[in-house]
């Protein structure tokens, strides 16, 4: 029997192999350049030009197509089909105006694509190898289009001089960047607000940003709120009138962007990043080994994202991130963009986006520009349709899981419409004013302590290594005395609850493991100030500590003082993208789907906000939040609103999440094993406490007040018992 086994084993491996060898003899069809070679220059004969292919195993049926492009043209590309034949394929083609083209060659069946299309031909129907040659026709007459001398170009250079040698602007960009590293940025008056919210949002990711004014009145303003700034000579006077793209004199202020890049790249600065104002940042921004990384353009963003990206025109120059092999191909969009306003002064719409993607598509023929060239990953770096707009089929996970470093509000026009849709999602962050004036204004200096505020308490300071727990006191326990990590586990607990003291500890060893200080709050104090006692705001107390946490971290863990956990339990911040809350969703194992859409319903009615209630419903007891959900918290309703029927503080965190559309990441019962498991729904228990990260006593447990933390104490004796 063994024998035989073997021997019919003997058998599908040489069936295999012989599978093999044909799908060998079959080898794919494919195609390679002859003519015109690569990197080359072109002379036309009679105006037309002969184009060969080197064919391999065709069949009958293929078409060779090329698709033309010449971006000096028409952003649209031309595409011509014929036969395939082996062994070599040519044909002669007319129609050559002087200039770079890229030429994109495959072999397809089926019908031809169009012949005119914006972005590249589409890929069903190829079954060959892309081969991609550039060649350059008629050098002189391109020559004579891509130099000029007229009053915009001489403009253009007199600034770009001008601000190079402008000893305080050189100065104020090296003291801002930090590691040799900054991001600029750009404002006129009328866009003065966005850059304040682009400023804003780059203290709270810490990232050094410098703005560009281009005025007195901007310069004043930026100033006022502690904004790193600079003044750029502007070519022609005053420009605060002008402001949208395509409109009339856009061109005036688009041809500063690249200059503004140069003045940094010239001030010594190694890796400079340019954002349009319209930018939220919210994490650190991505690495890249390219000379020049830009942003995946436009609405075919959503293209890249599923890996159609053969359908793109041109990129988004609203985020780029340069190095000093750049500044020649920056300086050339400057100027491509003025002698496109001296030689055709209609176009006062121009902008740099189509200026700098003419350069970058004539790189290789240009002098000093042929350098390498990323274009970002768009679901890490998304524009507005794919951030806002929920990129893939409706669906936001992909968006979500690529932890996005920052969010452009672009694809809509207007500084009005950008407003409200940055509200919508809570990232108009001057209207949280404190938090605001917070992250600008009232920056410590870098060599002074840095601390917290809760409840206009300001917190006792310990080291993490020495925690403490004493009812009624705000501790903040930090790992190295004077500064704050990036990360915080906060506590809130208030009353009588002798079990914390113990369980306490656990949850300091989690922050030290996930490299986290910790706050343990306490005290509510203020809350008595009226004659009639607790005026409710004990009930908001855990919403409380969560904004003064999110005013001053980045990320924060919120838990009940209910929670035990284990020692093992993973780092649930990585769990968690900066754009989402990590919380637990109480699914049919816990809540019957009927009550879990009703208290949705009620918490959506009592805080005013439009509710899907087919949407999750979670527990608030283990919560991941990032400074971007800073607007779920930092305008708080009155404390009366907060009660039982609520689930307290669950009901308003559940109501705010959909009201600014925050993603949701379902934690699992894993970081928070509710209570009922141990009581009503004991045989739903997906496992044990035991096997679980975080145990939370909630009220679900059905247990006196002081039984809860009897329960969690023993909890935590059966993992000690093991070592856990």
């Amino acid at each position: 029997g063994a024998r035989e086994r073997q021997h019919q084993h003997w058998q599908i491996g040489a069936a295999m192999r012989a599978l093999l060898l044909l799908a060998l003899a079959h080898a794919e069809p494919s195609i390679s350049a002859i003519t015109p070679i690569n990197n080359g220059e072109v002379t036309l004969q009679d105006g037309a030009l002969v184009m060969a292919y080197a064919v391999a195993d065709a069949t009958d049926d293929l078409r060779l197509c090329t698709q033309l492009t010449n971006k000096r043209v028409s952003f649209e590309s031309h595409t011509h089909c014929v036969e395939a034949r082996a062994p070599v394929t040519s044909f002669k083609l007319g129609g050559f105006l002087p200039g770079v083209w890229r030429c994109r060659a495959v072999l397809r069946r089926g019908p031809d694509p169009p012949t005119l299309h914006r972005g590249a031909a589409p890929l069903n129907g190829v079954v060959s190898n892309v081969e991609e040659t550039w060649f350059l026709v008629e050098k002189q007459r391109w020559l004579a289009d891509v130099t000029g001398e007229g009053p915009n170009v001489t403009a253009a250079r007199r600034v770009l001089e001008l601000a190079s040698a402008d000893e305080t602007l050189r100065k104020a960009l090296q003291d801002t960047a930090i590691d040799d590293m900054l991001v600029v940025t750009m404002a006129n008056l009328p866009h003065a607000d966005l850059a304040l919210n682009l400023a804003f949002s780059a203290a709270r990711a810490g990232a050094p940003l410098f703005a560009f004014a281009l005025s007195d009145s901007t310069y004043d303003k930026l100033r006022t709120h502690n904004v790193a700034c600079g003044k750029l000579p502007t070519l022609f006077g005053s420009v605060d009138g002008r402001k949208d793209v395509q409109s009339a004199g856009f061109s005036e202020i688009a041809v500063l962007k690249p200059v503004a890049v140069v003045v940094a790249l010239r001030a010594s600065i190694q890796v400079v990043w340019w954002l349009d104002t319209d930018v939220v940042l919210l994490r650190d921004l991505p690495l890249s080994d390219a000379a020049f990384a830009i942003q995946a353009g436009g609405l075919h963003a959503r293209d890249y994202a599923i890996n159609e990206d053969q359908f793109h025109a041109e990129q988004c120059t609203g985020v780029f991130r340069v190095t000093r092999e750049a500044e020649m191909l920056l300086v050339q969009s400057a100027l491509e963009l003025a002698t496109i306003r001296d030689k055709h002064p209609e176009r006062t719409w121009a902008g740099d986006q189509a200026a700098s993607n003419l350069v970058l598509h004539e790189r290789r023929f240009r002098e000093g520009t042929n350098i390498s060239v990323e274009v970002l990953d768009p679901l890490e770096v998304p524009g507005g349709g794919l951030f806002f707009d929920g990129p893939l089929h409706d669906d936001r996970g992909p968006l979500i899981r690529a932890d996005p470093v920052l969010a452009h509000n672009n694809f809509l026009v207007g500084a009005e419409k950008k407003l409200q849709r940055f509200r919508a999602h809570g990232m108009w962050y001057a209207d949280f004013v404190g938090a605001f004036d917070d992250a600008l204004l009232h920056r410590a200096p870098l060599d002074s302590c840095a601390s917290i505020e809760v409840m206009g308490i300001t917190p006792e300071v310990r080291s993490i290594d020495d925690v403490l727990f004493v009812e009624g006191r705000t501790v903040l326990h930090l790992h190295s005395t004077c500064s704050l990590k990036d990360r915080v586990v906060a506590v809130a607990s208030l009353g009588d609850r002798p079990w914390v003291s113990s369980l306490i500890k656990r949850v300091a060893a989690y922050s030290i493991k996930v490299d986290a200080d910790l706050l343990v709050a306490g005290d509510a104090s203020q809350c008595y100030t009226h004659e009639e006692g607790d005026n409710g705001c004990a009930k908001a107390f855990k919403l409380i500590v969560l904004r003064s946490a999110l005013r001053k971290y980045r990320r924060v863990l919120v838990l009940d003082d209910t929670v035990v956990v284990r020692k093992d339990a993973p780092d649930v911040f990585e769990l968690v993208p900066v754009v989402a809350l990590g919380a637990t969703v109480e699914d049919p194992l816990v809540r019957k789907p009927e009550e879990a859409k009703q208290s949705l319903e009620i918490s959506c009615l009592r805080y005013g906000v439009p509710c899907n209630t087919e949407e999750a419903w979670f527990n608030s007891g283990v919560l991941v939040a990032s400074w971007p959900q800073l607007g779920l918290v930092e305008t708080l309703p009155p404390w009366d609103s907060f009660e039982r029927v609520l689930h307290w503080d669950q009901g308003y965190l559940n109501a705010m999440r959909l009201k600014y559309e925050v993603p949701l990441v379902d934690l699992g019962y894993a970081f928070n094993w509710v209570g009922s498991f141990h009581s009503t729904n004991s045989e739903n228990a997906p496992f044990s406490a035991f096997d679980a990260f975080f145990v939370h006593g909630t009220t679900g447990l059905f247990l006196p007040h002081l039984e809860r933390g009897e329960y969690l104490v023993n909890v935590s004796r059966a993992w000690d018992l093991v070592g856990l």
